[in-house]
């Protein structure tokens, strides 16, 4: 299903009959090498995944604090990929909040969710993984539903970005907040965008944040700054004042906008963007694809 132009999400859509059949069962397990088991949160991860390694075709979008927007961002840049004609695949590794699929309006769609997909110490078949996800218009989602299970283990996060990685042209992941490389090796090992806000307190956590990043991630890292919700020009921090301040370039800056909270309040999903927002994303995911087409920006 192509996208319609003008809009910035992908409309949701209605898949046939045979592939509803074929993801009719939202618990199955994807086909994965038979090794030695272990169950969900213990054992020991397998040599050839325990080390994470460098992704080009990975985007993990994250914030440095929570409520900026980072599963917004996340979704926005996919859908723009995919416009773009790359076959993209959006995950959630929220673990602790989750529900990527009920901001895009898909709690309803069978499929695959991450707390269903099971790979104890073993390497998943990606094709049949993303054949398993519910669409968003031509976008694989596996979101994560916390209260419907146990969180991944690390070894089944890896295990599912290298089947994804190698079965998708682009894989975006939504990755929370906090510092990834101590919580999701396999996910700081691509591009990374980080959503920071404009206000003093937020970019002194940015500061702080960004200090923290090893100089390897640090020149795969672009910065987004998020205009604080309800802010009135009090307290908010001019882009040019955070690049100063972070000496750093914010590749776009984005701001709250009422209709596509109302529509996500309403259950509709995400759907378009506006104007300077909509150009944001555009900004941003040229970048992006730039970082990628220098094989991650480790060159």
């Amino acid at each position: 299903m192509s996208i319609t132009p003008g809009t910035t999400s992908p409309p949701r859509s209605r898949r046939d009959k045979t592939t509803d059949v074929a993801v009719q069962a939202r618990h199955r397990t994807v086909p994965a090498v038979a090794l030695p088991s272990a169950g969900r949160g213990g054992g020991v991860r397998p040599t050839a995944l325990a080390t994470a390694t460098l992704r080009a075709n990975l985007v993990a979008v994250t914030a440095v604090s929570g409520g900026l927007g980072a599963s917004t961002v996340s979704a926005m840049m996919a859908a723009e990929l995919s416009r773009r004609d790359r076959r993209c695949t959006l995950v959630d590794a929220d673990f602790d909040g989750g529900g990527l699929d009920v901001l895009l309006g898909l709690e309803g769609e069978s499929g695959l969710r991450f707390e269903t997909v099971e790979a104890p110490l073993g390497r998943i078949d990606g094709g049949a993984l993303v054949h398993e996800l519910p669409q968003w218009g031509r976008i694989g989602v596996l979101a994560c539903n916390p209260w419907s299970g146990d969180a991944p283990g690390s070894w089944e996060v890896e295990a599912v970005l290298h089947a994804l990685c190698e079965s998708s042209q682009t894989v975006v992941v939504d990755a929370g907040r906090g510092p990834l490389g101590q919580r999701l090796p396999g996910v700081a090992a691509g591009v990374q965008v980080v959503a920071v806000e404009l206000s003093v307190l937020g970019l002194a956590r940015a500061k702080v944040w960004l200090e923290r990043v090893p100089g390897t991630l640090r020149k795969r890292t672009l910065l987004v700054g998020v205009r604080p919700h309800g802010a009135r020009g009090k307290g908010v921090v001019s882009g040019v004042e955070a690049e100063d301040y972070l000496d750093a370039p914010l590749e776009a800056c984005v701001r709250y906008d009422r209709h596509l909270h109302d529509d996500m309040l309403q259950g509709l999903g995400l759907r378009a963007l506006r104007g300077r927002n909509r150009r944001a994303i555009r900004r941003l995911t040229d970048s992006v694809e730039s970082l990628m087409a220098q094989g991650g920006g480790d060159g």
